[in-house]
């Protein structure tokens, strides 16, 4: 653990891991050292500050246990400011063979994952030559050599926004530069053999992963005020691919975090950032010789804030519309000027704000069912839950999407299918012939109870839309409910039957009041052209 002197937030962290299971030790660099004295088989590298959740060891000793291979595992981690209150909560989503994506980025911040200290001391260790960098490129140099990394999602450690440790943005860009050279390079120090997979480096050309580096740095002067056009000048002349929608997330979450703020600083900070934003833009677009770049990250960095503005949307950039539209709303085709070519709409649930989408118009034209389908595909869930919650006689899409059982027919299926599992125990029902094939229409009428001691392999569909299948085991009973069938079915659709229900049955309803999700259901069918199935044995 590196302590920089500050005793206050090294007693955070210490309070931290003394919560943790035994057998551990721990190694003080009061200045900043990067030696790895000691003698345990896995590292974790602390900076004074880092907070480790209860238990973070725990976790990760079973994840190694379960998969000996490992070489590393990484969790995910929440940035924190001064008064430990947490900004936004990251991980990395990717595991086993990390080169390609550490030769471009940071990956995690080396206090969100335990390595093997075999690995690490054949890496060389940490590289003072590198600076800021040091720890970018022994993760680097590790993943180099053919480390396979594990991964839990969950977030087990925190650290502070800004304990940048009094690197400028010019200096953490010119590391961030080197540890993608090197990344897309030879690197010598990584004790490679020549013919070793990735002894010559990434080979993708490193066009997108600089400028991304180039905005992360940025967004720190852009946040404060400074200029941000300084730090181009680090960057060689020379046309390149960018990425525009990257260098967007980059400077999108990096000022705020620069603040120790949360992602809402842009609702207050949009308008005056804007010309500052721009200035550095076209700076970069001359840089790079990549016409019309400026205007399509900025345009990405519109679509990322919009969520966060005010109910007064402002000016869009060039090139696109923006629009608000609630989802518990009639939602309705939107027509654009010709010189819109995209359309960023934010979207909406009574007034919460989920999230931002981007369409292309045709022939200036956005329909209401492409606007229902992107949101559905992004916040099904959500849009969902918040329906049954205004609406407790559904209680789930297994009820909701048929006429409720009669309270006796109810309390029969309750007896029918508790004994119907002890029966079944073990069995799988296979020896007793093959399946019997059903379709179930939602809304539509299914037989409160089927008698057959052969499985069923239904399919679920919605107004004519497959929704999924399964095969539910019957068992040597030789009865099952239509309520079981139905959850069974509702259960082995998910996650493509809410897109389809929020899509088609929800959105653009108001939530509260109306028909019930089995009458709209049958509505639905009722105008739609393709052919019905009804159920059937």
């Amino acid at each position: 653990m590196r302590t920089y002197g500050d005793a206050t937030t090294t007693d955070t962290t210490l309070a931290s891991l003394c919560e943790q299971i035994a057998g551990w030790e721990l190694l003080f660099h009061t200045a900043g050292s990067t030696e790895t004295e000691g003698s345990h088989p896995w590292l974790l590298f602390l900076d004074s500050g880092d907070t480790l959740q209860p238990g973070m060891f725990a976790r990760i000793r079973a994840v190694v246990a379960a998969n000996p291979t490992l070489d590393a595992v990484h969790c995910g981690w929440s940035l924190v400011d001064d008064a430990r209150q947490s900004l936004v909560d990251e991980r990395c989503e990717a595991e086993g063979d990390l080169f390609d994506l550490l030769a471009c980025r940071r990956a995690f911040p080396s206090c969100a994952c335990v390595v093997r200290r075999s690995v690490v001391e054949a890496a060389g260790g940490f590289d003072r030559a590198m600076g800021v960098g040091a720890d970018w490129v022994l993760w680097q140099r590790i993943a180099r050599r053919g480390a396979r990394f594990g991964r839990i999602g969950d977030v087990l450690v925190s650290r502070r926004a800004q304990a940048d440790r009094g690197a400028s943005p010019a200096e953490e860009l010119r590391a961030s530069l080197r540890a993608i050279a090197l990344g897309h390079s030879v690197d010598h120090a990584a004790r490679l053999a020549k013919s070793a997979h990735y002894a010559s480096g990434r080979l993708i050309p490193p066009d997108s992963a600089e400028v991304n580096a180039l905005c992360a740095a940025a967004a720190r002067d852009l946040a404060t005020g400074g200029d941000a056009t300084r730090l181009i000048t680090l960057l060689r002349v020379r046309r390149r691919t960018v990425d525009a929608d990257a260098a967007a997330a980059e400077i999108v979450r990096g000022a705020p975090l620069a603040l120790a703020r949360q992602s809402s600083w842009w609702k207050e900070e949009w308008a005056e950032r804007r010309d500052s934003i721009g200035a550095f833009l076209g700076a970069l677009e001359d840089r790079v010789m990549r016409p019309g770049a400026a205007r399509a990250i900025a345009a990405r960095i519109q679509r990322r804030v919009l969520p966060h503005l005010g109910p007064t949307l402002p000016s869009a950039v060039a090139g696109t519309w923006l629009g608000i539209v609630d989802v518990a709303a009639p939602i309705d085709d939107l027509v654009v000027s010709p010189a819109s070519e995209t359309v960023q709409l934010r979207v909406q649930l009574e007034g919460d704000a989920l999230g931002a989408i981007e369409l292309a118009p045709i022939e200036r034209r956005v329909s209401a069912h492409a606007i229902r389908a992107a949101v559905a595909e992004q916040w099904a869930e959500q849009v969902l839950a918040h329906y049954l919650a205004r609406h407790p006689e559904a209680r789930s899409l297994s009820i909701g999407l048929w006429v409720r059982d009669h309270p006796i027919v109810a309390r029969i299926a309750d007896v029918v299918d508790r004994l119907a599992a002890v029966v079944r125990g073990s069995d799988d029902g296979r020896a007793r012939g093959a399946p019997r094939p059903m379709i179930v229409e939602a809304g539509h009428a299914v037989p409160a109870f089927m008698l057959g001691r052969r499985n069923i392999v239904a399919e679920l569909r919605v107004a004519g839309r497959r929704a999924g299948s399964v095969e539910v085991v019957v068992g040597p009973l030789g009865i099952l409910s239509g309520r079981a069938l139905r959850a069974a079915l509702c259960n082995a659709s998910e996650p493509e039957l809410r897109r389809i229900v929020v899509r088609h049955l929800v959105l653009g309803a108001p939530l509260t009041g109306g028909s019930p999700l089995h009458e709209r259901v049958r509505a639905l069918e009722a105008a739609s052209p393709s052919r019905r199935v009804s159920a059937s044995a």
